[in-house]
């Protein structure tokens, strides 16, 4: 994202959101710093909530070791642990991730529970194996449809 982008997504959107969903690199983007552990993790959430007055996910998928997430509301930190799969499709797991959070809140549970929900069917989602197409393909979001 270049520059102007950046800040009309930090100025415009940002405002607007009650949950910011970065993965580890856009977090480090968003605070001009490196993420390089799970305390930094923690750091950073809690300096993204206080800058843009949200609670913060930071998504673990891009950390080198297993793809815990950290969700930080304003006033309590808690892990969502998560292990990494063997499958190259991927792509549009943070939209999924975000989508279900947002499901699950309109379903009228609380945070916490709707990222949790979220994260067990992104989960489900990436083990299931969709193969489709070439390259870094979609996930299977019918996938407990088809059990």
């Amino acid at each position: 994202m270049n520059s102007s982008a950046l800040g009309a997504f930090i100025n415009g959107i940002i405002p607007l959101c009650s949950l910011l969903t970065p993965n580890i690199p856009e977090a480090a983007r968003l605070l001009g710093e490196e993420i390089r552990d799970k305390k930094e993790v923690e750091q950073a959430a809690a300096s993204l909530a206080k800058m843009y007055h949200t609670a913060v996910l930071i998504k673990g998928g891009h950390a080198d070791t297993g793809a815990d997430d950290y969700l930080f509301t304003g006033k309590e930190g808690v892990w969502f642990p998560g292990t990494r799969l063997d499958n190259t499709n991927t792509h549009g797991t943070g939209c999924t991730l975000s989508s279900a959070i947002a499901c699950g809140l309109a379903e009228g549970f609380l945070l916490k529970e709707a990222v949790r929900r979220a994260k067990e069917y992104l989960t489900g989602a990436i083990a299931a194996g969709l193969d489709l197409g070439h390259g870094n393909g979609p996930l299977d979001h019918m996938y407990r449809l088809r059990k």
